[in-house]
Formats: structure tokens, sequence, C-alpha cells
């Protein structure tokens, strides 16, 4: 059975923990719920080939976004918002979003 999270609206700190949590738990595959809202990432997270706004993806995730929206705040420096790993120096990873 899948560990299912759930992320209040705009709370990035959770969303972060979260990816974390589900890269490491050894479950088969994770679900994220987000709340509707904005998420603001406002830093960069990571430098999986090139800067990252959330921590990579390294096991099989699936976020349901309901209406939420994922972005890069206006002062941020440059960075994509998702590295889903390969599997050469992470786990691959798979994500699906709706």
């Amino acid at each position: 059975m899948p560990t299912v999270f759930n992320v209040g609206a705009g709370d990035v700190a959770t969303l972060i923990a979260d990816i974390k949590t589900a890269n490491t738990n050894g479950q088969a595959s994770n679900t994220i719920n987000l709340s509707p809202g904005v998420y603001n990432l406002t830093v960069i997270n990571n430098y999986w080939y090139g800067p990252d706004g959330l921590p990579p993806i390294s096991s099989t995730l699936t976020i349901h976004g309901h209406g939420a929206t994922i972005a890069r705040a206006s002062n941020a420096p440059d960075f994509r918002l998702f590295y889903v790993s390969g599997g050469l120096e992470l786990a691959a990873g798979s994500l699906t979003m709706d």
C-alpha cells in the first residue's frame, strides 16, 4: 500500500520533507496530495545536473495537485522545479502529476 502525504496550502517545507521521505521510506509507491494554493519556491534545493527547486525524485511518486501551483518565486534565482533521477547516481525515479 502506498504512503500518502497531505500538504497544506503553500507549505513548501512540508512538500520538501515529504519528497525526501518518499525517496527513503522503501515503499513501492508514494502519493503527495497538495492542497489548493501556490507553492512558491524561493531557493535552490540541490544541483543534480543543474539547479533544482525541490529534492530529486528517486522513488515512484505521484503528486495530485488539486488545483495547486508549484512555481519559482519572481525574486528567486533561476532553477527548474524537479529533477527525476535516471538511476545513475541516485535510484531511478518516476514522477506522475495531475
